[in-house]
């Protein structure tokens, strides 16, 4: 009894321990919806290929809370939906770039299909870049027809798991034009604070799209630990008798 007490209590564990080791899921929280983004580390159902260093690139933007009232900075029609270089202040001014880290290396794998996530990078076509140029900025991509994008270049690092009606309304909303590529906005507006104004019908600005990012935690995993601790206080209870 004691031995098959133990072998459950193992393979609780082991359980627990491999649904840690799942791919992580991070949360872009907006004013329209949430969407929850699957990170491919390890190849799943939705992750055909995977990008663990590109992945760990992202989370360290996300853990150092480099994308605070970071901002949809550039919205192009059934194309993406980009995010993670600027930010603004909550109101929308000023607006400045996020801090980056050392570039990070291609490890171009999977197709830039609908509802995969991918790396910005500079250049003036989308084809003509430097492939290891990427830091914080990424994009969702809105079409099969990105497959365009697969000059080797983009890098796919994530998969929306949920949230893709939410990244197409973005896509749909009017745009206005900061000089960062046409950066969706809501329809209701806010008091500007440059220059200052108490009447807010004489000074509106829209608002921007903000992009609060976290981790969603493993729910699955911290069960899982939980049955296996109640498992081995049960054996080492039988086992004193």
């Amino acid at each position: 009894r004691v031995v098959a007490l133990v072998s459950i209590a193992v393979a609780v564990l082991l359980g627990a321990s491999a649904a840690r080791a799942a791919n992580p899921v991070v949360r872009i929280a907006t004013s329209l919806g949430n969407i929850d983004i699957e990170l491919c580390n390890e190849v799943s159902t939705l992750c055909l290929d995977v990008a663990p260093n590109t992945v760990a690139n992202f989370l360290s933007y996300v853990d150092s809370g480099a994308y605070d009232n970071s901002f949809i900075h550039r919205a192009v029609t059934d194309f993406v939906d980009q995010g993670g270089s600027y930010k603004a202040d909550g109101v929308n001014f000023p607006i400045t770039a996020v801090e980056t880290q050392a570039p990070i290396a291609n490890e171009f794998n999977q197709s830039n299909l609908r509802g995969t996530v991918a790396v910005t990078l500079p250049g003036a076509t989308q084809c003509d870049t430097d492939e290891n140029a990427g830091t914080s900025g990424w994009f969702i991509n809105l079409s099969d027809l990105n497959a365009a994008l697969d000059c080797g270049l983009f890098t796919v690092f994530g998969v929306v798991r949920a949230g893709m009606d939410v990244a197409d309304a973005i896509n749909l909303l009017f745009r206005v034009n900061f000089g960062l590529g046409g950066s969706p906005v809501r329809a209701d507006y806010v008091c500007a604070p440059i220059p200052p104004s108490t009447d807010c019908t004489t000074n509106p600005v829209p608002y921007l799209i903000y992009t609060n990012i976290t981790r969603v935690p493993e729910a699955n995993a911290a069960l899982q630990l939980l049955s296996a601790v109640l498992a081995l206080g049960t054996l080492a209870r039988r086992q004193a008798r």
